[in-house]
């Protein structure tokens, strides 16, 4: 707090300093496997620890939140610096043992898909899978629900609105 009375929230630190103070990946004591969920909201960590209970229940996730991947990125996709955040979380995150990484934020999907291939474990959207199996059932019709701004043109979300809107059943 300074003399005026604000309280100046602490610098994040750096991703090895955090496990030093004992917020650890990696744990040789577990068989279970580590994903680590990155997000840019705290109201998303919630909502992934119910599916993980329910759906995947052996895996121990990792949440790794950082509010600066909330920051508006220009129109045409995500900014240079969000890019470089979201890759330099995904690569620590490895580093300190996830076996897995699951993308929170649907606008980062293309992160996921550009890095495909060139990292040792699966980098995921929170999108593919459901798109994946919308696909496999190609279904006559599908609905997209969202924001009436689909996100940047390079999302999953805002690409399916513009499938769906140019191929009308």
């Amino acid at each position: 707090m300074d003399g005026n009375g604000t309280v100046t929230p602490p610098e994040p630190k750096p991703w090895p300093d955090a496990c030093a103070e004992g917020i650890l990946l990696s744990d040789a004591s577990s068989d279970q496997p580590i994903v680590a969920v990155i997000h840019s909201s705290p109201g998303t960590v919630g909502p992934a620890n119910l599916v993980f209970t329910e759906r995947f229940p052996e895996a121990r996730p990792r949440h790794l939140l950082d509010l600066r991947l909330c920051e508006p990125g220009p129109a045409e996709g995500i900014s240079a610096a969000s890019r470089e955040l979201v890759i330099g979380l995904i690569t620590d995150a490895i580093d300190h043992g996830a076996e897995g990484v699951l993308l929170c934020t649907s606008s980062f999907g293309p992160v996921a898909h550009g890095l495909a291939g060139d990292l040792p474990v699966p980098v995921l959207a929170p999108d593919e899978t459901m798109f994946a199996h919308v696909d496999a059932l190609r279904p006559a019709r599908v609905a997209v629900l969202g924001p009436q701004q689909a996100g940047p043109p390079s999302s999953v979300p805002s690409r399916a609105a513009r499938q769906v809107t140019t191929s009308r059943c």
